[in-house]
């Protein structure tokens, strides 16, 4: 059976193909979700991916920065990191979707969108007003948000038509891709379809560049998504496999090196500090705790926030940190 979903210029077919992706990806999902790991491989393959994330998307965006260039600067301390990066900048947002859109059952809203751009830096703040070129498009937006969470598709295809029709709209300009990409992970969080954030899916995009490029152009040209979404699926659904296998194999191995995400006595106390959900830690809270310097207790939580285990609130003396 192949079902047209369509919407103004939009249309994709649930062709055959698809429909037994789909199959594919429940069996693999629930595989992967029930498979026993450690704190530490769960931790350093959720790092793994991250760094896999952030360097696949700026590739996208057309910045030049090696993967090593991204490692260097989310492990580097917080004085050499730069005030503006777009690296950091992506890290925290994706940061925010994993610790506030995780199985959330919220709908996804302008509002949503412009928190991204928020986060990505591309939405500058005067007062209480947010100046963005989002505004433009709010109508074209919000018709989208509308109609997939009226559709009730898959998951990952509401996250693949949500990246491709919002590349379409081009609401940041040279910055729409990132924002596309961020809103499409908002929606795999979402219903768990990053399974455990670890689900990078851009690289093997970036690894057959023409077909990717094809697909989207046929897609922007057309308005016919199906070719894209069938190219998408088969790209998830081959991680989805990698993943299984890696994570069931004797020898486990990660491009991230194990010291960058092993735990000191220090750093696993400040995370005891937090089993109660309701508790927020700052740095002066820190600095008593243990006696130690600002700059120390700076130290200890950015590499935490960094690995993904806390997650800050606010900016600047008041930051304060929960855990992720």
């Amino acid at each position: 059976m192949i079902c047209l979903m369509t919407i103004k210029n939009i249309s994709y077919s649930l062709t055959p193909s698809i429909q037994t992706n789909i199959q594919t990806v429940e069996l693999i999902k629930r595989d992967i979700l029930c498979t026993s790991l450690s704190p530490k491989t769960e931790r350093r393959a959720r790092f793994d991916t991250l760094v896999a994330r952030i360097h696949a998307i700026v590739m996208l965006g057309g910045m030049e920065q090696t993967k090593n260039d991204v490692l260097t600067l989310l492990t580097a301390s917080p004085a050499k990191q730069p005030e503006h990066s777009p690296v950091l900048a992506l890290k925290k947002t994706l940061s925010y979707i994993w610790e506030e859109w995780t199985m959330n059952p919220r709908s996804v809203s302008y509002g949503s969108v412009e928190r991204l751009a928020l986060e990505l830096g591309e939405t500058p703040r005067i007062g209480t007003i947010l100046m963005s070129e989002l505004s433009h498009h709010k109508e074209s937006i919000q018709q989208l948000l509308t109609f997939l969470d009226t559709t009730k598709d898959h998951p990952v295809i509401t996250a693949f038509v949500a990246f491709l029709e919002l590349v379409n709209i081009g609401p940041l300009g040279s910055k729409t891709t990132q924002l596309a990409l961020c809103v499409m992970f908002m929606y795999l969080h979402k219903y768990g379809y990053d399974l455990r954030g670890m689900v990078s899916l851009i690289p093997s995009w970036t690894g057959d560049m023409r077909t990717f490029g094809d697909t989207m152009r046929v897609s922007h040209s057309t308005g016919n998504f199906s070719t894209f979404i069938d190219f998408a699926l088969q790209r998830y659904v081959s991680e989805l496999e990698d993943i299984k296998t890696h994570l069931t194999s004797d020898q486990l191995r990660f491009s991230v090196p194990a010291t960058l995400v092993s735990l000191s006595d220090r750093q696993k106390e400040i995370l005891s500090l937090l089993d109660d959900p309701t508790n927020a830690i700052t740095n002066r809270v820190i600095q008593k705790r243990f006696n130690i310097s600002q700059i120390t207790a700076s130290r200890e939580l950015t590499k935490l926030t960094n690995l993904g285990l806390l997650y800050p609130h606010g900016k600047g003396r008041s930051v304060s940190y929960t855990k992720a």
